[in-house]
């Protein structure tokens, strides 16, 4: 009997510790939540290689945007085509447009941006107006966050896409936008609601706005969401068509030789891999998507192949990153606070990026009532020799 009950009291301590051993297993992967949200799909690593930005790119000059008059500035492109290197003097960019989140009328929502070199002294961001016109009086709302650029490609007109973080009439959704380049200026030639039904974003609607070509003869327009989790992606199609057919018509004179872009009714619901907070995206010179986590301070890279496939899957899609830059160690130049002593932002403060046609990436912070918004170039630094 002795012996039995030491047997009992032995095997009960045994349960006992693999019952603890479990649980502390179990409250290990619930703490380490976050970091499960980059599970694999298919041999894509859970923590998908991440890179110094270093490594990539040398960091070059910091400009400092105007004080006066107050800009915030989130969204940035270059509004260059491949084959115009006139506008290229020398290979480096003379002109970026950019979004200016605290405008509330169409015409300042987008301004020219310049970088004024001045001898002893800082780079300074220098905006200027442009012009924009809205002939359809189509509805805007307010908050526009960031652009996208797709050139020409002959037969069809440039296109800047944008998204806002409010609709008309201060509606709490998000809301996308296409224009026309036309004489130097752009033209609205479509605007829509772009968060899903019934979706209600406050201060956290789309806050990157991507373009790509599908095809020969078809947009996808992609709105990304800040936060919260789980963000997603969502993806307006086009389809183009020569001639005058309506609904929307992009050219000057509107004649046979106009393009016009028909919404297909399918909009795509889909997710990038592990990110926190989507605050801007762009194309890549290698034609990958780039999206900006402002909060991790991370820069994800999307195949272009991956990305089309998803986009063309009615289905919802979880798709992987190939690999992220990590620029924290680039935070506290960008936030370049008035307060030198005041903390870091714990969102950060990179919200818009894009690359010239040399592969230089331009990554501007929106720094929001704590300083001045400041574009930071990085060059693109040349692979090592095999060996």
């Amino acid at each position: 009997m002795r012996n039995e009950r030491g047997s009992v009291s032995i095997a009960t301590l045994l349960i006992g510790a693999m019952v603890m051993l479990l649980a502390a297993i179990a409250a290990v992967v619930t703490l380490q939540g976050p970091r499960d949200s980059l599970a694999p799909l298919g041999s894509q690593s859970a923590d998908s290689t991440i890179i110094p930005i270093e490594t990539r790119f040398a960091v070059g000059p910091l400009a400092i945007g105007p004080l006066i008059p107050r800009t915030d500035l989130s969204g940035i492109v270059i509004p260059i085509d491949p084959a115009d290197t006139a506008r290229v003097p020398g290979g480096r960019v003379d002109e970026f447009w950019l979004a200016d989140d605290k405008a509330n009328r169409l015409e300042f929502m987008i301004v020219r941006g310049r970088v004024l070199v001045q001898s002893g002294a800082s780079p300074m961001l220098v905006v200027l107006p442009i012009t924009i016109s809205n002939p359809s009086h189509l509805p805007v709302g307010d908050d526009m966050e960031d652009l996208a650029w797709l050139a020409t490609t002959g037969a069809s007109p440039s296109f800047v896409a944008a998204s806002g973080e409010t609709g008309p009439g201060g509606q709490g959704v998000s809301w996308v936008y296409l224009f026309e380049l036309r004489d130097d200026g752009l033209t609205l030639r479509w605007s829509s609601l772009g968060s899903p039904p019934n979706e209600s974003v406050g201060n956290n609607g789309f806050e990157g706005v991507a373009l790509i070509r599908l095809g020969a003869d078809t947009l996808a327009l992609l709105g990304f969401k800040e936060r919260p989790d789980p963000t997603y992606v969502r993806s307006f199609l086009f389809r183009e068509i020569s001639g005058v057919r309506g609904p929307v018509t992009f050219a000057p004179a509107a004649g046979t030789d106009s393009v016009t872009l028909v919404p297909l009714e399918r909009v795509g619901m889909d997710r990038i891999e592990g990110m926190a907070t989507q605050a801007g995206a762009c194309i890549g010179p290698d034609g990958d998507l780039y999206v900006l986590d402002r909060s991790r301070r991370l820069i994800a890279i999307v195949d272009r192949a991956r990305l089309e496939a998803a986009i063309r899957d009615p289905a919802e899609n979880l798709i992987p990153v190939r690999e992220r830059l990590d620029y924290s160690s680039l935070e506290a130049m960008i936030e370049n606070k008035s307060d030198q002593g005041a903390p870091l932002s714990p969102f950060g403060t990179a919200e818009g990026l894009t690359f010239d046609l040399d592969g230089r990436l331009y990554l501007l912070a929106d720094n929001n009532e704590a300083g001045p918004s400041t574009l930071l170039t990085l060059t693109p630094r040349k692979p090592a020799p095999p060996h």
